[in-house]
């Protein structure tokens, strides 16, 4: 009996250690640096959420898309879609649109592309490579 408690308590620890070891990692980045090896973190079960700030500019360019050249008919055509659209979708859409600026504001990011450990954490620019921005994380938390 003791053997298969001492059993569970250890496969237990290790589960509480492995999530541990595992920081949430927010990536904070624009179409111009792509970001590689998210998928393989994500098959290893971390939680990556990729932000770009190339976002806003889709949202807005959809939103324009088909408007009439002139401008008073321009305005009438998007409060007319404003309003299809309805306000909590309008508030989604902006949202999810403008998520990189509101993350990167709250974590005080000043140059991008940033990866975000831990909810700001700590932080590391430049890198596009998330296995290595994750090597240089792991070397950080090392040296704590």
């Amino acid at each position: 009996m003791r053997l298969v408690w001492l059993s569970l308590s250890l496969l237990c620890f290790s589960f509480n250690l492995r999530a541990v070891e595992q920081p949430y990692i927010e990536v904070i980045t624009s179409d111009k640096f792509p970001i590689s090896g998210i998928q393989d973190l994500k098959n290893q079960g971390f939680k990556i959420k990729v932000l770009n700030f190339d976002d806003s500019k889709r949202m807005i360019d959809k939103l324009e898309s088909g408007l009439p050249n002139n401008e008073a008919a321009a305005k009438q055509a998007m409060q007319q879609r404003l309003k299809k659209m309805g306000d909590e979708t309008l508030k989604r859409l902006f949202t999810k649109a403008f998520q990189a600026v509101i993350v990167g504001t709250q974590h005080g990011i000043t140059r991008y592309p940033a990866v975000v450990f831990d909810r700001g954490q700590s932080v590391i620019y430049g890198v596009t490579n998330m296995p290595h921005a994750l090597a240089l994380y792991h070397q950080w938390q090392a040296s704590q």
